[in-house]
């Protein structure tokens, strides 16, 4: 019971903007996604999400952050599936990238979900 409630606590408010994400293709099997927080935010956790009706198809992305000076890459993996929690240590932001650096077929947008350090 008292996992739910953490889980529930920590899960509980999206910091994307929904209407911020920008999916914009870079190649057959590359594109990038560009997110605004809500505010600036301590993130601790990157939610990734791959509509799984369309299959999966990425096969590596990367994950950055824009902290006033640049971007700079905070998580790397292989595959999203249909969902992965990548737990980043970032400081405060309000910028994100996830990069889907190869596909397995015409990358989809990811749904992307930032929930504060817990």
């Amino acid at each position: 019971m008292a996992m739910r409630v953490r889980l529930d606590a920590l899960f509980a408010r999206n910091l994307v903007v929904p209407a911020s994400a920008r999916f914009t293709p870079r190649g057959a099997r590359s594109a990038v996604t560009e997110i605004t927080l809500r505010l600036e935010s301590n993130v601790g956790i990157v939610d990734l999400r791959e509509d799984f009706a369309q299959d999966q198809r990425v096969a590596a992305y990367r994950i950055e952050v824009h902290a006033g000076r640049g971007w700079r890459e905070v998580a790397r993996g292989t595959t999203s599936g249909y969902r992965k929690l990548e737990r980043v240590s970032v400081g405060a932001i309000q910028r994100l990238r996830v990069t889907i650096e190869d596909a397995v077929d015409a990358p989809l947008p990811l749904r992307v979900a930032c929930y504060r350090a817990g």
